[in-house]
């Protein structure tokens, strides 16, 4: 007669069961912690080989140093950051008395990714050419264009630099309100939501992290990317576009300055050819939108609409570059991104624009 196997007990079974659970999970942690901490490292050492670092309020800004850019079928970009991340010479300082500061706000097209040079840029170009205006007035015209960057952006990285007191303060924005498209309250409202979290900070977070609540971040927390196939650009974005342009321009004027704003202008109409079309809806620019060609043009239209609005509410000059530059490609690096041929065009109309501005300000000066 076989010997009797004796049962386990119920509570035995299930004490059995939740080691398993917990020995499970303990595994599991342990695999996600080396998957998610080797991610991390990538992201970090990337990082470090960058032009670009991060920031908690700007998302990233430009290291400091001398960088080169390959440029496909041209000669590399080369550019320099100086200790207050913005692209050019070193800041004068102490501010010469007798120095009048601009400030140029924006994105790459501030920034100028179409030179490959410093001097090349738009807000080198319009120190010179302002100096050739006011013969024997000095002028420092500081680029801080950093790509990618809109409105929100802006509003805070005037707030970073206000410490250098410039006298003008001249906001270049429009293109990436379009192509970054998606509402997030940080855009809604910059100086009440905070930027979202970084790539690296999102990475650093999920190797700390129990392995169910990255998980669930990773399925549920809002996604920022535009969504495909878009048609319209968000009437949200124009709106809270021209909030963010009220901000930054009652800013300029807390810190002392006197605001400037220029409306968009791109290589983009309504009635280009199909092969001119076709040709835009092929660049780099036109594809981050994800909207149709129609939407792009009726969103800029909007865009620059709303940027008229809010200068005339908030007695601001507005310089108007669209309609106003040449649509030859050969001026054009894309559609967006004036090249070191098209550049001096734009400075030109920038200068006619703020030379009243510049007039009022040297006559108040002391």
């Amino acid at each position: 007669m076989s010997e009797e196997v004796p049962k386990l007990s119920s509570s035995k079974k299930l004490a059995f069961s939740g080691c398993l659970l917990l020995l499970l999970l303990l595994v599991t942690e342990a695999g996600w912690r080396i998957y998610a901490g080797g991610k991390y490292q990538e992201t970090v050492a990337d990082l470090e080989q960058s032009f670009f670092m991060e920031h908690p309020t700007l998302g990233q800004i430009y290291r400091t140093g001398r960088w080169t850019y390959p440029v496909p079928g041209s000669d590399s970009m080369v550019f320099n950051i100086n200790d207050h991340h913005l692209r050019g010479e070193p800041v004068l300082d102490p501010k010469p008395a007798d120095v009048l500061r601009i400030l140029c706000l924006g994105g790459s097209t501030t920034f100028s990714t179409g030179c490959r040079a410093d001097s090349l840029s738009y807000p080198a170009q319009l120190e010179i050419a302002l100096a050739a205006r006011f013969p024997g007035q000095g002028f420092e015209v500081l680029n801080a264009g950093v790509p990618g960057f809109r409105s929100a952006e802006s509003y805070h990285n005037l707030q970073r630099l206000a410490e250098l007191e410039p006298d003008i303060v001249v906001v270049y924005h429009g293109i990436n309100e379009i192509c970054w498209g998606f509402p997030e309250p940080f855009y809604l409202d910059p100086a009440k939501n905070p930027r979202p979290a970084s790539r690296t900070e999102r990475r650093r977070l999920e190797a700390e992290s129990f392995f169910l609540s990255a998980l669930f971040q990773r399925m549920f927390a809002p996604k920022l990317k535009n969504q495909e196939g878009r048609t319209q650009l968000d009437p949200r974005v124009v709106e809270a576009f021209g909030n963010n342009l009220t901000a930054i321009f009652r800013l300029a004027r807390e810190i002392g300055a006197e605001p400037v704003s220029i409306t968009f202008g791109a290589r983009l109409r309504a009635d280009f050819s199909a092969e001119v079309r076709q040709s835009i809806e092929q660049e780099k620019a036109f594809r981050l939108a994800h909207i149709s060609y129609e939407g792009l043009v009726a969103g800029m239209i909007a865009v620059n609409a709303r940027n008229r609005e809010v200068a005339a509410a908030e007695d601001v000059a507005c310089i108007e570059l669209e309609g106003k530059l040449p649509v030859e490609a050969e001026l054009w690096m894309d559609f967006v991104h004036l090249n070191e041929k098209g550049t001096p065009l734009m400075v030109s109309l920038v200068c006619d624009g703020i030379e009243d501005v510049v007039r009022r300000r040297l006559e108040e000066k002391p």
